[in-house]
């Protein structure tokens, strides 16, 4: 009680100064009707906004929450206004580069003269994705949904070695095939553990929901998939969206994304070794 008392004392001496008998032409504390919606009417993804400095909003909108600010002081209103970024009116912007790290719903992209750009997905899970191409097999990971064509026995032992399979994100609707021994089927499992070639995968249905198969030598590993968390560094990656590169985005360019399309190959560490250049021939940038 003493917290909170002191709280509201404080706000309401030095930030919330209140404007009698008039209501504040901006609340920051407002929420709109459709704010929650991630996909507006005309099909246009709708935006969370961007914050410039995340921790005043924070910050208020703590004292918000206890009752300390009401949002009647136009100085603090202001501060406020001028933090927030609304994305849906900023300008659309394609951008390109090999992806260079990657977060949670976030990649980071490296231009050919070496500006990196902040690519952001919607929190909501809607941004259109497309990861496509080759994999190695060292990055085939425990929990990846992956597809081939292969048969087992009673014991669920591949009879055969799968020379090819494919990551992929399943429909939200996808209803798992069960696997019969003896026949030759279309496979679609999740990894379970990789060692050396020997892959143990896992099926929700059926009788047989523990699987393993031996890979050949050489195995083909493709990805066509809508997850984000395939990308790989020194994939190619396209994006389009809503672009910003003021304050608060640490010098560079965001883009939140509609669209992000990644055209997967070897990684920037399975490269070959570029042939030494002086440093004369190299141009600025690069």
């Amino acid at each position: 009680m003493r917290t909170f008392a002191l709280s509201l004392l404080v706000c309401s001496l030095l930030l919330c100064g209140r404007a009698a008998g008039q209501l504040a032409p901006y609340n920051p504390y407002a929420k709109s009707e459709d704010e929650a919606l991630p996909v507006r009417a005309d099909g246009k993804l709708n935006w969370p906004a961007f914050f410039k400095d995340k921790a005043m909003e924070d910050r208020f909108q703590d004292y918000f929450k206890i009752g300390a600010c009401v949002g009647t002081n136009q100085v603090i209103n202001n501060q406020l206004k001028n933090n927030k970024v609304d994305v849906n009116g900023l300008p659309e912007a394609a951008v390109e580069g090999r992806a260079a790290s990657l977060t949670p719903g976030i990649v980071t992209i490296a231009g050919p003269l070496g500006r990196k750009t902040l690519v952001v997905t919607h929190p909501a899970g809607v941004s259109k994705i497309s990861v496509t191409g080759p994999m190695p097999l060292r990055h085939l990971k425990p929990d990846m949904i992956v597809r081939f064509v292969g048969r087992v026995d009673a014991h669920g032992m591949g009879t055969d070695p799968v020379d090819a399979l494919e990551v992929i994100t399943p429909e939200a609707n996808f209803r798992w095939p069960e696997i019969d021994e003896g026949k030759v089927v279309t496979v679609t499992a999740k990894v379970v553990k990789l060692t050396d070639h020997r892959l143990l995968v896992q099926v929700p249905s059926g009788k047989l929901k523990r699987l393993t198969y031996m890979l050949a030598d050489d195995p083909k590993i493709t990805v066509d998939s809508s997850s984000l968390a395939l990308v790989a560094a020194g994939d190619a990656v396209a994006a389009k969206g809503h672009s910003y590169s003021g304050a608060g985005a640490g010098g560079m360019q965001v883009v939140f994304a509609s669209e992000v399309t990644v055209n997967k190959g070897l990684g920037a560490f399975d490269r070959p070794a570029p042939a030494a250049q002086t440093a004369a021939a190299v141009p600025n940038g690069q």
